[in-house]
């Protein structure tokens, strides 16, 4: 042997080393973006900055548990594909090849020029208060689309499939527990676990606010159980036809029917619909294909299945029906300010109405369409008051609290001890109760029907403890009268989806100012009319609500990053679409077709559901698999 051979050796060696080097790598951040993000949790205290406050005045720290932690390994994923990338950069030329990675790159040019060009800069690279989708979340999506795109071969294909089993398998426990009524985060040893040492000492009091057996898995909101399962659910189906062992075949099918059973556990309606659309495109690409036993198989299991999650099934068709039913309610119309009085005009089932505060008795006298003044009855169980003239009721008074308040917060600009100006919260108002008895936290309640219109710290329409009525939105007096905000579309269906109808109707106007570039990665909540109190009583029952999210993943591109953004995505979709229906129809590539059925539903469910750092990382990286294999499969 010469030494040269030595030389050829050596050579090979370390080349083999630095591929299973980079196997390795590429398997952990798979591993971190399939388990790790969707299951991670973590609670601690935030510090709330810049441009945030201007939504949380008055908490400068913010608790969090879902979303900083998951944000925080997503960013760590997103740096090491991009630098195992940089080492790999020779597989770079397969970009010329693929039109959805093209499109991708298109993409990602209109995230950062949106966020360049923001108002809130601060937001938009680092994200919103328990969301964290700001530009470094979407340029780590991005990392991981085109890390998966050059990076994730034939041999991490058994270890895609391990990861999802697992993800899912994890989840089905926490979800199991939930539905239950054993739920894990109310444990005093998980609340131990999960917290940082801050809030050791609190362990075991803690409660998640969720209706009692719905399933949220470790995503916080079970919508998001909805995304997660769109993209789960077709992989573990595709992994019964990918594995040749039984075992593996009765697990991967065991593992699909409990998740199939927890996401209609978990209420969401987003993902079932996403669900539903994979399998009837699946039918509909496989019509000519099924014979009489295979259609005859799947009825048996869609009736057995029905049957056994009967009661889930009916919940979600009666909120699907209700969705499309216009709803006659007592709506308000405007309010108005002059000398002092609040006017409220309502719609042809109410009956307007004013309210002034009586400085010398202490109290607030309600007036009639006519300004007379209206007679209150006291019902005695409940410490309310009620107009006793039958036209009026629709309003109550709280027996403890005086007038009408729509809650926001005053910003005002202070110097600290330091010499720095900051934003602060000042409470300018003091109420006082009809009964002269001070009831904690100063709240101010009046119902409109089954609609309460109070908070405490968030003041819009305040009574001075001089009498004086003053309205302010986000920090600016506001003594106008006030109406609802530009609309487009869904008029009698604002309560559609639980508010959808409402969120998109107000969102939709704001297209026109970013058909090129957005407003910011996850500025949504500054752009959004926040000041629309008109039409957050009449259809969210809740004139301090903050919206910070569309509930639509197409909008919230449209609006964060742009039109033209939206129109690159849906381009690299579509081409995916179209090259991967091949696929599909033929069953040639079992993996190439799980991805195209996970990205179908994951597109449906995106109608009713967000972009989340919680689930979007699978998303982008399912894809990059995805667009990866049609060029291995040419």
């Amino acid at each position: 042997m010469t030494y040269g051979d030595d030389d050829v050796i050596r050579d090979k060696l370390r080349e083999i080393d630095r591929y299973m080097l980079r196997e390795w790598i590429v398997r952990w951040i798979i591993f971190i973006v399939v388990i790790a993000i969707p299951l991670a949790i973590r609670l601690r205290m935030n510090e709330i900055t810049g441009s945030v406050i201007m939504f949380y005045g008055g908490f400068f720290n913010q608790v969090d548990m879902f979303h900083k932690f998951k944000s925080e390994l997503l960013h760590m994923a997103g740096i090491i594909a991009f630098l195992i990338m940089i080492f790999n950069y020779k597989r770079f030329r397969r970009l010329e090849i693929s039109y959805v990675a093209k499109f991708i790159f298109i993409f990602m040019f209109f995230i950062i020029a949106s966020t360049i060009a923001s108002e809130y800069l601060d937001v938009a690279v680092f994200g919103t208060v328990e969301r964290y989708e700001g530009a470094f979340s979407y340029l780590s999506y991005m990392m991981l689309f085109f890390f998966a795109f050059f990076l994730v071969d034939k041999e991490q294909h058994d270890w895609i499939y391990a990861f999802i089993f697992f993800s899912a398998l994890l989840m089905a426990i926490v979800g199991l527990s939930q539905y239950l009524g054993h739920d894990i985060f109310e444990t005093s040893w998980f609340q131990y676990l999960i917290t940082t040492s801050e809030f050791k000492s609190i362990s075991g009091q803690m409660s998640i606010n969720v209706s009692s057996n719905t399933v949220y898995g470790t995503l916080y909101n079970p919508n998001y159980m909805g995304s997660y399962y769109a993209l789960v659910i077709p992989m573990l189906v595709s992994g019964i036809l990918y594995f040749k062992n039984h075992l593996a075949k009765i697990v991967f099918t065991s593992l699909t029917l409990v998740s199939l059973g927890l996401l209609l556990a978990s209420h969401s309606s987003a993902g079932i619909v996403g669900i539903l659309g994979a399998i009837g495109v699946f039918l509909l690409i496989m019509m000519s294909k099924l014979n009489k036993k295979i259609i005859i198989g799947i009825l048996g299991f869609v009736l057995i299945f029905s049957v056994i999650t009967w009661g889930e099934i009916e919940r979600f068709t009666n909120d699907i029906i209700r969705s499309f039913i216009t709803r006659g309610n007592i709506e308000v119309e405007s309010f108005e300010i002059i000398d002092n009085e609040l006017f409220v005009e309502m719609n042809e089932l109410g009956k307007d109405f004013s309210v002034k505060y009586d400085n010398e008795d202490n109290k607030v006298n309600l007036y009639d369409a006519d300004h007379r003044l209206m007679q209150l009855d006291r019902v005695e169980n409940t410490g309310e008051y009620y107009p006793m003239d039958e036209e009026y009721q629709f309003i109550t008074i709280n027996s403890n609290v005086v007038g009408m308040t729509l809650n926001f917060y005053h910003l005002i600009e202070v110097e600290n001890d330091d010499g720095i100006k900051e934003m602060q919260i000042r409470d300018i108002v003091k109420i006082r109760p009809i009964d002269k008895e001070v009831v904690g936290g100063n709240e101010v309640l009046v119902h409109l029907g089954n609609v309460k219109l109070a908070k405490t710290n968030r003041k819009v329409i305040s009574i001075k403890s001089d009498g004086n009525l003053t309205m302010y939105t986000f920090g600016e007096i506001f003594n106008e009268s006030l109406v609802p905000a530009d609309s487009m579309f869904f008029e009698g269906y604002e309560h559609a989806g639980s508010g959808r109808g409402y969120i998109w109707s107000r969102s939709l106007p704001l297209i026109e100012d970013y058909l090129v570039i957005g407003a910011g990665p996850d500025v949504y909540a500054y752009i959004f009319p926040q000041e629309d109190l008109i039409g957050k009583i009449n259809y969210m029952s809740n004139a301090y609500g903050l919206v910070d999210k569309p509930h639509n993943t197409y909008l919230q591109m449209a609006i964060n990053t742009g039109f033209a953004s939206l129109i690159a995505f849906l381009s690299a979709i579509g081409v995916f679409l179209f090259k991967g229906l091949k696929y599909a129809k033929n069953r040639d590539d079992v993996l190439l077709s799980g991805v195209f059925y996970c990205v179908v539903a994951y597109m449906l469910t995106s109608f009713f559901n967000d972009s989340v750092v919680s689930i979007a990382p699978m998303f982008w990286l399912m894809l990059g698999i995805g667009a990866n294999q049609l060029i291995n499969d040419r």
